[in-house]
């Protein structure tokens, strides 16, 4: 029995591995489950055991290349203001997300753009509440506008993220992607500043 759980993880590392590798060489869209499949030397009744579609590959690196190792709560403990923990979590999720490959960030825009299923931050992910969080203790603190919802502005921050991710691939990578989200967030932020009328 351990063997066979074994060689199933074995099997589906495999297969995730070889999807990645494919996908980082050509494009989401272009590869098919069939590639993936010969690639791997595996079966197709195999990879539908362990994934329901390509889709699910790219998720689970997400989850396994970011999301896993995102630690939020770390950053809101050691930052003082809400505007310092709103800019070291969205440096940090990008420098993680950037971390391994822009052609990894690529495909997952792609994937965004392709499929109906959303792999950056959305309502549910724990990245997401503590955003909002953050967001709802800066408005209680009366450092963040109130004349938006929580919801509002996290999602906004979401666009954001998204967004300048976006750009820098339609912009073919031509500029120094950190040094426009420090720009672009002094910015942002500053439109989040809460004012007493």
């Amino acid at each position: 029995m351990i063997n066979r759980n074994l060689q199933a993880k074995q099997t589906k590392e495999k297969i995730r591995q070889t999807a990645f590798d494919l996908i980082l060489e050509s494009s989401f869209d272009k590869v098919s489950i069939n590639q993936i499949c010969k690639k791997a030397e595996v079966t197709k009744g195999a990879f539908y055991h362990h994934y329901k579609s390509k889709s699910d590959i790219v998720i689970e690196m997400y989850e396994v290349n970011v999301l896993s190792k995102l630690n939020l709560s770390e950053i809101v403990e050691s930052s003082k203001t809400s505007f310092e923990k709103i800019h070291d979590s969205i440096l940090t999720y990008l420098h993680l997300l950037f971390a391994d490959s822009h052609a990894f960030v690529r495909q997952v825009l792609i994937h965004e753009i392709t499929t109906d299923e959303s792999v950056f931050l959305t309502e549910g992910v724990k990245t997401y509440d503590i955003l909002k969080n953050i967001i709802e203790e800066g408005q209680h603190n009366k450092e963040i506008r109130t004349d938006l919802s929580s919801n509002r502005i996290t999602n906004s921050l979401v666009i954001f993220i998204r967004g300048t991710s976006y750009d820098y691939f339609i912009k073919k990578c031509s500029y120094d992607f950190f040094e426009r989200v420090e720009s672009d967030m002094k910015v942002y932020l500053e439109w989040l500043r809460y004012v007493d009328k």
